[in-house]
């Protein structure tokens, strides 16, 4: 490290001396043996914009901002840079100048005039994506989904679907069971999206096709027991291995499977989780909690 730092001084001296191009010569022999080095990297930046040598400058920001998408130095010089030669990239990056100055209505903004000035679709829809979720960000969903689709129609991303299935959710629980079904359709190897739709049915109170679709036995289980198939649901929670991701909805069952079968003597062992009992009593509103919850004080 300690040679690193005098190669780093003497090309400093270089620069001060005005002899860019020997210390870029330098910078790119220290870039070998230390990679993806922020200080580097944006010397070899700032020197070949020195030596108006736009297009290797260029390629120099875009690694610093590949290394540091957080800093806005790399952004600013690029808009500088692409100003004349790229409108496309220059909305880009002005854009996620905004985002990071959390302004996401401005970015929103030059993300739209990033798409009209793309040169190919692969560059809009790159554009258009971030468009939409700056619109999701502004609680536009509205105006998210219809850029969402607008991708779909280029493109089948599983990414996107889940997206607006997320959005559909919050729009109308039928509108996000319509979609995942088509989702599931296209993508049958990701069971856990059949999970979610089971989870989505179950929300709906269609059990049928919660157990359809559900993947969890706990989810079986939770329905048998709506449904009163009780021996259904022993069967999936003798067979459950306990563990600390399904504890709390494994004991849940339990207690709502001993109060199906009126087992109060039972229920002594699950005391532990006696509030989902409670909760359950009082859901149904048909005991007397009261009188029952005093036998296990």
């Amino acid at each position: 490290m300690a040679n690193i730092a005098k190669m780093l001084k003497d090309i400093e001296e270089l620069e001060q001396s005005e002899q860019y191009e020997k210390a870029v010569e330098e910078l790119l022999k220290l870039d070998e043996i230390v990679p993806n080095n922020l200080e580097i990297v944006k010397n070899l930046a700032m020197d070949y914009e020195v030596l108006k040598n736009t297009e290797q400058a260029i390629i120099w920001w875009e690694k610093y901002k590949s290394i540091d998408a957080n800093d806005t130095i790399s952004y600013f010089q690029l808009i500088d840079l692409y100003l004349e030669r790229d409108k496309y990239q220059y909305y880009m990056n002005r854009a996620h100048i905004k985002i990071i100055e959390k302004k996401n209505g401005q970015a929103a903004d030059d993300f739209k005039k990033a798409i009209n000035n793309a040169q190919d679709e692969k560059e809009a829809s790159k554009a258009r994506f971030m468009l939409a979720v700056m619109y999701e960000s502004l609680q536009k969903n509205t105006e998210a989904i219809q850029e969402y689709l607008r991708l779909l129609e280029n493109e089948e991303s599983l990414n996107i679907y889940l997206r607006l299935i997320d959005l559909y959710k919050q729009e109308s629980v039928e509108e996000a069971i319509g979609l995942l079904e088509t989702v599931v359709e296209k993508f049958p190897e990701e069971n856990n999206l059949k999970e979610d739709l089971a989870k989505l049915y179950y929300k709906s109170g269609d059990l049928e096709k919660t157990l359809k679709y559900a993947q969890d036995e706990l989810t079986k289980a939770k329905v048998y027991l709506e449904q009163q198939k009780n021996e259904e649901s022993l069967r999936i929670l003798q067979s459950i291995t306990l563990n600390n991701d399904n504890a709390v909805k494994y004991h849940s069952l339990w207690a709502e499977y001993n109060y199906n079968l009126n087992e109060f003597d039972t229920w002594k062992e699950y005391k532990y989780i006696l509030n989902n009992y409670k909760l359950l009593v009082i859901k149904r509103n048909n005991d007397d909690i009261e009188s029952i919850l005093n036998k296990y004080k």
